[in-house]
């Protein structure tokens, strides 16, 4: 998943609801976040991550951010711990991440 800007938490709901139709019953996944190029997030946008993605946290592997924003580095954290899968943090998107 790749995000710019200002991410609303709308976004966030959109974003999580496209990623679940994109995966659909496949899985486990591993989920990248690029958020490289993210000025700034509501936190509702990290909350309808984790209230869409928690029915199927057994369906993720585990998750790697890239980033260099401690703010993003802590929110993916925060996800990370409340779905109880393993993250890494990167500052550039490697080959294997995509």
């Amino acid at each position: 998943m790749v995000f710019r800007g200002y991410v609303s938490e709308a976004d966030g709901r959109g974003s999580a609801e496209a990623f679940l139709a994109a995966v659909g019953a496949d899985g486990p996944v591993d989920l990248t976040f690029d958020v490289r190029e993210v000025r700034g997030y509501a936190g509702g946008a990290r909350s309808a991550w984790q209230e869409l993605l928690s029915p199927r946290r057994r369906s993720l592997r585990s998750m790697a951010v890239v980033s260099s924003s401690r703010l993003t580095r802590m929110g993916a954290a925060v996800f990370a711990m409340v779905m109880g899968i393993p993250c890494t943090v990167h500052t550039s998107l490697d080959p294997g991440l995509a």
